[in-house]
């Protein structure tokens, strides 16, 4: 009874374990990928106005529709507790991904342990990452834009939020593919 997975069939000197940890650790570096530039980008959603459209994100953003991408620092734009907490999640998130990607890499010559704590850090990465996206139901549609131009019509998700989509699934994949790896070790 032999059970391959593809990476077993296409690398035969990989045995099970290690080949899906090739996946997860692959898995891992797009998410890491996907996680910083969700969360340092400047356009994580798209405001429009009635004198055109403007970004902000969770660290900064345009203060006025003519800026580029500025601090938060000395503006009056009111950020409530969801967007606080997005802050507050966002450093937390980058934290476990530091963690799941160092004890990923300490773990690829075959250590259980080390694998165990990167699937258990992936999925932490996996849970802060996903409550990142409490910006999207904080002030930040709501403030009105300096400079008195009046208040958003319309805040859709831009670049960021779907970045911080795609790395929470890639976060709970490379959790679950670092599990099983770490089983079968």
């Amino acid at each position: 009874q032999h059970y391959y997975f593809f990476i077993s069939q296409t690398m035969p000197e990989l045995d099970r374990a290690k080949g899906i940890g090739c996946c997860g650790i692959l898995t891992i570096m797009a998410a890491v990928a996907c996680t910083f530039a969700s969360i340092n980008v400047c356009n994580y959603i798209k405001l429009e106005g009635v004198d055109g459209f403007y970004s902000r994100s969770i660290w900064r953003g345009q203060l006025t529709y003519a800026d580029t991408c500025a601090s938060y620092k000395g503006s009056y734009i009111y950020q409530d507790k969801h967007w606080m907490r997005a802050r507050y999640y966002s450093i937390i998130s980058q934290i476990a991904a530091g963690g799941a990607l160092l004890s990923t890499i300490k773990g690829m010559k075959a250590n259980k342990g080390s694998t165990s704590i990167g699937a258990t850090a992936a999925f932490a990465a996996c849970l802060f990452q996903g409550l990142t996206l409490l910006f999207l139901t904080s002030s930040a549609c709501d403030v009105y834009v300096e400079g008195g131009q009046g208040p958003a019509t319309s805040c859709s998700m831009d670049q960021g939020a779907k970045l911080a989509i795609a790395s929470t699934v890639l976060w709970g994949v490379s959790g679950v593919l670092m599990a099983i790896s770490a089983r079968l070790l």
